[in-house]
């Protein structure tokens, strides 16, 4: 056993202990060696078994359990016909919960304690057992990841937490662990391990709810998983099942809403939907009492004026709310302003209040979106202004949208502006691009929401600079509602320009206006909103985040502030609740792009790249302060374009078709970090992985994830057995966003092991096929059980007698016409003849065998339970139409020959054999 402790060892450390596989012969040394230690301390022979044992024994009743199917009045027995072949004693029984518990108390494993059927509890949550409760709890995490997280799987989401809680809360209260658990209309078979680990080990129990979500993230989105775990193994032979089931139909994600989790970063947004000015209200999860129905309150002045329900929508195990959307029309008031507050009430707990922050008098949206700050690039805009009179400058080229009273086009140009009582927008290509400009010491990717307004944030000096000729008794500076005449500021005069430093007006930790405006006709030359911190740090967990980097925490530090957050890139901004307003942080993302393709941080596996034109551009987006290189896969330097940050993929990528190259990976190598792959363009056609599964005499085909190639393949699938093709069928593909997956029959082929080609078929000439292989895999076409022992028998040497530790040996007997009953329990049966090799060398069946009476007993067939690879349990004169029904077990004479004698014979628990080919 020495050789196997490395892998003993790699299995106690898997939370899960049966997760970590162990072959079929590694697997039988455990057991034959698990039961000689407890055969000989049941025997008596010794006193006790060393502890330094306890990890073997525990590995072994895992796996014992592992294909049990049962109630749990049979759970022990199963263990018991594993490890010792035969009804376990009170001793053994004592011994096995004790090594339990003293692996439990120490730590090496999950310990489900809290109950009293604790070690039956255990065991099932290491060994995933039974399987139709693991599977049961698929299907659950399914629901999740289908209807609360619109299949999309993120890293440490607070769902996984709340959704622990909710289980831990019902199971709780649970009398029996062989209840089925009922969410809505559904009922589950969740059982012990399942059920203990909720109430008994809560963070376990999120780890196993994200890692089975992760888990169906990947198979869902077309992903190979690593069939070296067990769970693996469980979960991707579920969803094969789970595909069948949607028929031609597979789900589709929904269009994207990010669900707020964090009731302290609901933040409705004002958007433009291409028609009309809307408010958007969130999707928010519910942190308790789910069928209870949040109600959103609309205030004006303190007054009650509108309330309606916010519906929701989720398993059951976590409820959200539905995104809801407010024409803005509505909202706007007799002042012709839009000051209403909206409050969220949920339960009895007001969980928003918008308080002032969605206050406007108009809106100004690029887009969708609304924009916030104060300086703007010339461009299109839409204008949402119920009282457009009171602008004292707008845009030459502005004009009313038809049919909307509140909607105007702006084509703004350089030099224009947007300007009322309360607010001023300048549109210019430099930033500041005027006579007198306002500097200041502002940290980049970082910004201050305040009310919906945007603001800066400095940690030093701001500053007002002017031309050296200007006559500066002209202007003055207006902090929030006061204003200062410019001259009487600080000032310092370098190369023709004057500075004037206005930073004594600023309070720390406060959103303040500043404006320079002129004293002759009160026009405002320049504005900044500024929030001012002092001593200002900005800490990331990581130097750049992008593909599976894309969970971080930072900590935003000020001479009076700590807060750290942790945070998701695919979320975007990071939000940072602070006072009455928000911090909002721009991580450094590593992003990229072809062509008018949307910016991705993910790697980019297998493009194909007849999607890309010769003249297409790959697009990077770093922070400033970085330094990079694009290069190839053969150390080549990506050329530049002309357009900034932007590198000719296309033309690398066409140019070396006439190369043979199967694929060319695209790598960013950044100053100080590392050298990052961000994609791959495939130039020859490819599977990523299988795009069929075999389930009995079926072929479930889908090529849509798989296949890299033209959107219009045509395939051929092949089955090979013995060099020679069994069966053939072509597929004529169309692979769009309507694509459906395709079941075909296997019904002509035997039930047997088959080598499947998946070849490309194209059109060489006018009557010339091509034929490519792209993909080749062994399968097993039917039961695998039913073909195990064709043409082979079983040979039989040794035994294991009733109260013994070690084989004894026994004269040769033999079983063929090996015949597959089925699968009762989690074991699999099979009937056969026994019979002897005589002296001449010939068969002789014994069909017959003399018993204690004096009479013969029918013997054959028998029936065989399988027990492992290389042992099983045998009785006689079995009933082939009922496993239950047989004549007795066989004994061992004195001359070490089976009998069918009761005296002076010896009792078997089980035998052992090898497999040869029927003679």
């Amino acid at each position: 056993m020495k050789e196997l402790l490395p892998k003993i060892s790699e299995a106690m450390n898997n939370t899960f202990v049966g997760n970590y596989m162990f072959s079929d012969e590694e697997l039988n040394r455990i057991y034959d060696f698990t039961s000689k230690l407890l055969r000989n301390y049941d025997n008596g022979r010794g006193t006790s078994i060393p502890q330094e044992y306890d990890k073997l024994i525990f590995i072994a009743m895992v796996n014992a359990v592992k294909t049990w199917k049962s109630d749990e009045d049979t759970f022990w027995e199963c263990i018991y016909k594993k490890l010792v072949g035969t009804n376990g004693s009170q001793k053994i029984y004592v011994h096995l919960t004790g090594v339990i518990d003293r692996l439990g108390k120490q730590g090496n494993i999950i310990y489900l304690s809290g109950c009293t059927k604790r070690y039956y509890a255990t065991i099932l949550a290491h060994t995933f057992a039974p399987l139709n409760s693991t599977e049961s709890f698929l299907e659950l995490c399914w629901n999740l990841y289908s209807e609360d997280m619109n299949f999309t799987y993120s890293k440490n989401d607070e769902i996984f937490v709340l959704v622990a809680e909710e289980l831990k809360r019902t199971f709780s209260n649970e009398k029996s662990l062989e209840d089925d658990f009922k969410l809505g209309s559904g009922v589950y078979s969740l059982r012990a391990g399942i059920k203990r680990m909720a109430v008994d080990s809560s963070k376990e129990m999120v780890k196993y709810i994200e890692g089975t979500i992760a888990l169906l993230d990947k198979v869902f989105n077309g992903e190979i998983l690593d069939n070296d775990l067990y769970y693996n193994t469980i979960v991707y032979d579920w969803w094969r099942e789970k595909e069948r089931s949607f028929g031609l139909a597979k789900p589709k994600r929904k269009a994207y809403e990010r669900t707020i989790t964090d009731y302290s970063t609901i933040r409705p947004k004002y958007s433009y939907t291409g028609q009309q000015a809307v408010l958007v209200i969130p999707s928010i999860r519910l942190k308790n009492n789910f069928y209870d129905i949040p109600l959103l309150n609309i205030y004006h002045n303190g007054e009650l004026v509108a309330q309606q329900d916010m519906y929701t929508f989720g398993s059951g195990l976590t409820m959200a709310t539905k995104q809801l959307t407010l024409c803005v029309d509505t909202l706007v008031f007799e002042d012709g302003v839009m000051d209403c507050t909206l409050e969220i009430v949920h339960s009895g707990e007001v969980i928003y209040n918008s308080k002032t922050s969605l206050f406007r008098d108009h809106l100004l949206f690029r887009d969708d979106r609304e924009i916030l700050q104060e300086e703007c690039l010339p461009g299109n805009y839409i204008l949402f202004a119920p009282k457009l009179e009171e602008f004292s400058a707008y845009p030459e080229n502005i004009k009313k949208v038809p049919g909307e009273p509140n909607l105007y086009i702006v084509q703004s140009k350089e030099g224009e502006l947007l300007q009322n009582p309360k607010r001023t927008i300048f549109f210019v290509l430099e930033k500041q691009k005027r006579n007198i400009r306002i500097y200041a010491d502002q940290k980049n990717n970082v910004k201050f929401i305040h009310d919906s307004e945007e603001f800066i944030v400095i940690d030093g000096e701001l500053q007002v600079v002017v031309k050296s000729d200007i006559d500066i008794s002209k202007y003055g500076v207006r902090y929030e509602s006061t204003d200062f005449k410019l001259g009487d500021f600080t000032c310092t005069e370098n190369d023709g320009y004057r500075t004037f430093l206005i930073t004594e007006l600023l309070n720390v930790c406060e959103p303040q206006k500043i404006s320079i405006f002129s004293y002759v006709d009160n026009k405002i030359e320049a504005s900044y909103n500024v929030v001012k911190f002092n001593s200002i740090s900005i800490t990331y967990d990581k130097k750049l985040y992008f593909d599976k980097e894309n969970h971080g925490t930072v900590r935003f530090q000020t001479e009076k502030h700590d807060k750290s957050v942790s945070f998701d890139i695919a979320q975007g901004d990071i939000i940072i609740p602070f006072d009455d307003g928000d911090v909002v942080l721009s991580p450094p993302v590593l992003r990229w792009k072809i062509g008018n393709d949307d910016f991705s941080f993910e790697y980019g596996e297998n493009l194909w790249y007849k999607d890309y034109s010769n003249s297409a551009e790959l697009v990077i987006e770093l922070p400033t302060e970085m330094g990079y290189q694009v290069f190839l896969t053969n150390n080549s330097i990506l050329s530049e374009s002309t357009s900034f940050n932007s590198f000719k993929l296309g033309e690398i990528v066409w140019s070396v078709l006439q190369d043979n190259k199967s694929e060319i990976c695209v790598l960013v190598k950044i100053e100080n970090i590392e050298v990052i792959p961000i994609l791959t363009v495939c130039l020859k056609e490819k599977f990523k992985f299988s795009p069929f599964a075999i389930k009995g005499k079926e072929l479930l085909w889908d090529a849509s994830k798989a296949f890299i190639g033209d959107s219009t393949p045509r395939f051929r699938i092949s089955f090979h057995a013995n060099d020679v093709v069994k069966h053939s069928f072509d597929i004529n593909e169309n692979i769009d966003e309507n694509y459906k997956s395709s079941c075909f029959s296997l019904s002509e082929l035997e039930i047997g092991i088959y080598d499947v080609t998946v070849d490309l078929v194209t059109r060489k000439g006018f009557m010339t096929e091509k034929v490519v292989c792209l993909f080749d895999q062994q399968v097993v076409v039917g039961d695998i059980n039913k073909i195990r022992f064709k043409g082979k028998c079983l040979r039989f040497e040794k035994v294991m007698l009733t109260g013994k530790a070690s084989y004894e040996e026994i004269k040769p007997f033999y079983v063929d016409h090996l015949w597959y009953i089925g699968e009762f329990d989690g074991c699999h049966y099979y009937t056969g003849s026994v019979y002897i090799i005589n002296r001449d060398g010939w068969k002789t069946y014994l069909n017959t065998m003399l018993n204690s009476q004096g009479t013969f007993d029918s013997v054959n067939p028998i029936r065989i339970e399988l027990r492992n690879e290389s042992s099983c349990f045998i009785v006689a004169g079995a009933n082939p139409d009922d496993i239950y029904d047989f004549l007795g077990e066989f004994t061992l004479d004195t001359k070490n020959r089976i009998s069918n004698f009761d005296r002076n014979t010896r009792g078997i628990d089980y035998f052992l054999f090898t497999t040869e080919e029927v003679k």
